[in-house]
Parts: structure tokens; sequence; C-alpha cells
């Protein structure tokens, strides 16, 4: 790969503070995020990242999630002002007004086969909230800038990066440098070192700012700043690290020395990582326990447990992100593990219990899933009163359950669960019970349609795809077998439709979904509605509906029968041009009067297919979990109270340290 042509980088950044502590896992794979540990607060932050090309859209897609690191948790922010999303940018903490500091970045194009662009903002964080900097004068746009803050000197030091040549197309390494002193940019050298790929830290314990970088040949160079010369001096010590390409660089306080982790290598690239140390004379490699060799990470220093972090980027000869977190102190590196609550997925199981009052959750696409490699977690949570229990030790949990669907039947007060081999299973609150043998079973397939129908006192199957092509068979279950029902007229193929029983219709209801009736016809999107008495489906004729999507997800409301329906994977159609985008919108419809009305407040989850969404019997609303964007996976809960979106608060508790800057 060429240096010159930025695919891939890792960006080391010093800094952050706190914020409101938000319901979530772990930030989802990403590469090229930025991470900072606040000194002050003892809380490290990290901003942006981007996932893999989203084939739904055709776009690769950044975040400006704002997720923090407490206490060996990770805890996601949810803030009304925001840099807009990005990546490869930089990050570092201002010790002396203890805020972070971002600049910079690369923004992702709006539309296919559009040029990215480069982000020259700037942007600090404090007390919880974004704000950004207007400045007199400012770097050039860019993206893979080193940036560091001098806190002897009280300026932030920028060096570096890439952005575009005049003529708006081609990429060109920048050498410039700038400083910051809080409140403006100067640059202080115009032309510096021809290094690619910069990282840079501040040696606090030998008083000057160090970088690494590669050269023209992939080959290791490092270079010290003198401040009173405005220059960056060649340094040549006996031994180099040779993986400085996409490595991360960071100032370890707990035996003041820098450390080097991570990185390509300008020869052969070993899928082991590697650590080195710098103390001032030599680079030392160091013989670490064993750990994968990640690139496009975040690295920071926690201050607070005197120990590295990092976080994401692409694991060696992998081919999507990683959302792994690991530690490192002392020669020893440890993978984090602790999660309090169930990790990011979609396509997932969740369902209300009013017997139990509770809402169930049950495996879900995993977010390690990639190309034609699927997996599904295997993991059983009970949602009451607002917190997250895992069930374990629970015999017979369906395993490896692809595309679940659930319905819970209120007759019988189970929760029935369809997965995408075929396999029954039913949960009654303490056991589950599997079903084998059966005659005249649906075939397998994924992304079916699943719902009880009290009128019926059955549960209703119906669609789906079988890997070749989408279905239009309908099916119900009472518990003990499947019955095939064969109906005059019924809904086009097509999988991942919104499906319902509506208590004021008192019929089943279908809206949505995408499909072709073979593999020779052309894929259609469709916004149409159905029901169904139990013999045959009748279309509807609605005078407006949500709009054509797929994989929107529906809750009934107990108190009053309407439904809400939540996002979706939404698209516009002209001619033969299709555009495809994802939603967060949210519409009721109102079975008796047959009317869909938007309902338009502020704020809320963001745009999202795939989630689980039903009514919570414990805290009496409705609650949203998880789902899938741009190939990022989400692990919020929000609740829904008929006017206001909130996402749930964490339990995990901060501890300010005392200040001594106003």
């Amino acid at each position: 790969m060429s240096v010159l042509s930025p695919k891939r980088a890792i960006l080391f950044v010093v800094a952050s503070f706190l914020g409101t502590a938000l319901y979530a896992n772990h930030p989802s794979p990403r590469v090229y995020p930025a991470m900072a540990f606040d000194e002050q607060a003892g809380t490290g932050v990290l901003f942006g990242g981007r996932g893999l090309d989203d084939p739904a859209t055709g776009l690769v897609h950044a975040t400006n999630e704002t997720w923090l690191w407490v206490s060996g948790q990770w805890v996601q922010q949810f803030l009304e002002t925001l840099p807009p999303a990005r990546s490869s940018h930089a990050m570092t903490y201002d010790s002396q007004r203890e805020r972070v500091i971002l600049f910079g970045g690369r923004k992702e194009a709006t539309i296919p086969r559009e040029p990215w662009t480069y982000y020259g903002d700037t942007w600090v964080y404090k007390n919880g909230q974004w704000q950004q900097l207007e400045t007199a004068t400012a770097p050039p746009p860019r993206e893979f800038g080193a940036m560091t803050y001098d806190r002897e000197r009280d300026k932030v030091l920028l060096f570096g990066g890439f952005t575009y040549n005049t003529d708006g197309k081609t990429i060109k390494q920048l050498t410039d440098t700038w400083e910051f002193d809080g409140v403006s940019w100067a640059e202080v050298s115009s032309s510096g070192p021809a290094v690619a790929k910069p990282l840079v830290s501040f040696d606090a314990a030998r008083h000057e700012t160090i970088m690494l970088g590669v050269g023209t040949t992939l080959e290791t160079l490092m270079h010290r700043w003198v401040p009173d010369s405005r220059t960056w001096i060649r340094e040549t010590p006996t031994t180099l690290p040779t993986c400085v390409n996409e490595a991360g660089l960071t100032y370890q306080v707990h035996n003041q020395r820098l450390a080097l982790v991570g990185g390509l290598c300008s020869g052969t690239t070993p899928s082991v990582d590697e650590t080195w140390e710098w103390d001032g004379d030599n680079w030392t490699k160091l013989e670490t326990s064993l750990t994968t060799r990640f690139t496009g990470a975040a690295v920071a220093y926690d201050v607070t447990a005197g120990r590295l972090v990092r976080y994401g980027g692409l694991a060696a000869f992998a081919s999507a992100p990683d959302s792994s977190t690991y530690t490192y102190r002392n020669l020893i590196w440890r993978f984090n593990s602790a999660a309090a609550n169930p990790a990011a997925r979609s396509l997932l199981v969740l369902r209300a219990d009013p017997v139990r009052n509770t809402l169930w959750l049950m495996g879900g696409l995993s977010e390690f899933s990639i190309a034609n490699t699927i997996f599904y977690n295997d993991d059983f949570w009970r949602f009451q009163n607002g917190q997250w229990y895992e069930e374990v030790r629970v015999p017979d949990l369906p395993l490896q359950c692809a595309t679940p669907l659930s319905a819970f039947d209120s007759d019988r007060s189970v929760m029935v669960v369809v997965c995408g081999d075929g396999g029954v299973f039913e949960w009654n609150g303490s056991a589950w019970k599997s079903f084998s043998g059966l005659q005249d079973t649906p075939d397998p397939r994924r992304f079916a349609g699943l719902a009880y129908d009290a009128n019926l006192k059955k549960t209703v199957y119906f669609g789906g795809y079988d890997g070749v092509n989408y279905r239009d068979d309908t099916w119900t279950w009472n518990g003990t077998g499947w019955t095939e029902v064969k109906p005059k007229d019924e809904p086009e193929n097509r999988g991942q439709m919104a499906m319902w029983y509506d208590p004021l219709a008192k019929k089943t209801i279908l809206f949505s979904g995408v499909g072709r009736p073979n593999i020779d016809e052309k894929v259609t999107r469709f916004n149409d509605m159905w029901s169904f008495d139990g013999t045959n489906w009748t279309t509807m004729a609605v005078t407006q509906t949500p709009g054509i999507r797929f994989g929107s997800q529906v809750a009934v409301d107990p108190r009053d029968s309407k439904v809400l329906l939540f996002g979706g994977l939404r698209a516009t159609v002209e001619g033969k041009i299709v555009e495809q985008f994802y939603g967060n919108d949210l519409w009721q419809w109102d079975g008796a009067t047959s009317r869909w009305t938007e309902i338009v407040v502020p704020g809320g989850p963001s745009p999202r297919q795939n989630v689980g969404f039903d009514f919570d019997p414990s805290l009496g609303k409705f609650v949203l979990f998880g789902g899938f964007a741009g190939n990022f996976y989400h692990s919020d809960v929000w609740t829904w109270d008929g006017s206001t979106w909130t996402v749930l608060p964490d339990r995990v508790t901060f501890r300010r340290r005392r200040s001594a800057n106003p």
C-alpha cells in the first residue's frame, strides 16, 4: 500500500471528560475513531470512526457517537450538539483548560460515487458538551493529522496529514506544523519533514514532543520538535520500531516512557502485535503477552488506572473493523470483557410478556458478522423496570437462531420463537420447549413475518426469503403443529415486512417489505397493506402510508390498541433510480379508522433498521433496543412515553476530580 494513499491509518491522541451516562454495551466495530483521556475527570472519550462499505446505501458511513470509558466500561452519551460524523480526525486533551480539542477529519460521501471531503473545524468537549470554536485562522482541512498537547508551553501542536490538491480530486501529503493557544491557530512551519502517517506525543519526562512516521519506502522515521527554532530534528537512535505505519503512540505516566503499539511493518507484517517503549535514549521491543495486531485503532492512556486502552480498528489481515477493547500494563495485554448490558445487534427478539411483567431479549445478528461470515448471539436477557438481567444457565435455549421471529401467545401465556432453519420454540417464563418430528412444516427461510392473532388464537407466519426466492405462503401455529393456509389472494412474495395483530380491526395486518416472485424478476420495495382473517388475505385501501421501506418494527399499545411503527431502510424510487436511506421516523396506526399519522418530535434514536421494539409492561412505555445502520450496530435503549423519546441512563457513577481551574 502506498504511503501517499491514506486508506488506513491510526492517530493516537490524549484527552477527555464526562457527561450524561447512557445504556449501551460498547461502541460498534469501527476504524479510525479518535480517543483521548481527561486526566482531571479520570474519564476517556471516544468520538467518531467509520465502517465498511454499506451495500444497502452504496456508501461508507461514519458516526458522530460519543462514548466514555469509565472504570473499565463503555458508556454512550447522547448530546444535543455534536461535531458532524467523521473519521481520521485528531483529538488531544488540554490540561490547562480541562477540555478535549478535536480538529479535522474525513467526511464520507453523502451520495454514491461522490468523493469524500475533509474537515478543518475545531471543537472542544468539556462538562459533557461539545462546542465548535470559531477561530480567526485555522489549519487547512485534513485527515490523519497528528496532534498532541505540550503542557509546559500550553500549546496544542498539529502536524501533517492528507488533503486534496487544488484539482479537488488527487491527494497530497501535508508537512505543515501549527500551534493552538486555546483561542487561535498559528502556522509555525509551512514545510517540515516528509513524514507520512505521523504519530506525535508529548514526552513529559523529557519535556519534548516526539514524532514517528514513515518515509516514502515505509521506513521508520523519528523526529523531535524544537520550539525555539520551530523545526523538526531527525533522531536516529540505535533501534527504531519497525511497524509504525498505522500504529498507536502514547505517553505512560506510571513508568514515564512512550509506548508504541500495533502498526504495519515495512516488510512482512506479522499477525502478532508488538509493543515498544522509548526511554529517551532508545526504543526497546518488549516481550509482552500475545495479542492480535491492530491498525486504525484508538489508543489512549488511562491515567486513573495507569494503563493503556486500545479500542477498535482492523485486526491484521481482517476485512472488517473490530469492536474489541484491550488494556495494557507491565507487559500484559488483557481483553476487556466487562459488560452489564446486551451487546449491539440487529434482527433480534425483543418481546413483551405482560403475564410476567417483563420484556424478553433473545439472539440477534452479531456485530461481528461480515460478508459471508454470519454469527448470531446465543444470550438471553430480561428487561424489567429499566434494568437488564441476563438469564444464565437456561436449559434448551435456542442456539444460533438465525433471524429469529417472536410473538406472544396471550391465550397460552408463552412466547413463540421461529428460527430461520425452521425450528420452533416456546418459552413459558421458566423453561424452553422445542418441537421436533413435526409434519407439514414451512420450509426454512429468513425475514418472514410472525404475529399472534388473538382472534384466531393462532400464530400467523407469512413470506420470507429461502435463500433463492422470496415466499408468499401463509401458515398458522397452534402450539402443537403447523397448518398451511391457501388463500385465494395474498400479498406478493416478500420479506422484512412489518406484521402485527390489530386488536381494533381484529385481524393480522401486513405492511411494506421487499421481495420478488422469482430470481429472474427485479426486486420490488413495497408500501402496501394487507389484512388476514384466517382464511384470506385482503388488500387494504389506505389513503396514506409511511412510505416504501423494509426492516421497520411495530409494537401495539395495549392501552388503546393503536400501533407504533419505527424506522427501517427507506427508499425513494424515480424510474430506474432507487436510493435507500435509514429512517428514524415514528408513525401511529389506528385500526379503527385505518389511518396512519406521523408523529414528529425532536431527538430520539438515530436512523436504523431491524431494531427490537415493544411495549414494556413494567415501565408502561415503549422500549427500543439495538438495530443496524451503515455497518454500525447499536446497543442503546430508548423509551417512548407517547410524547418524548428518552434514552435510559446507566448506573455508572462519575467521580470528578477536584479542579485547580475555574
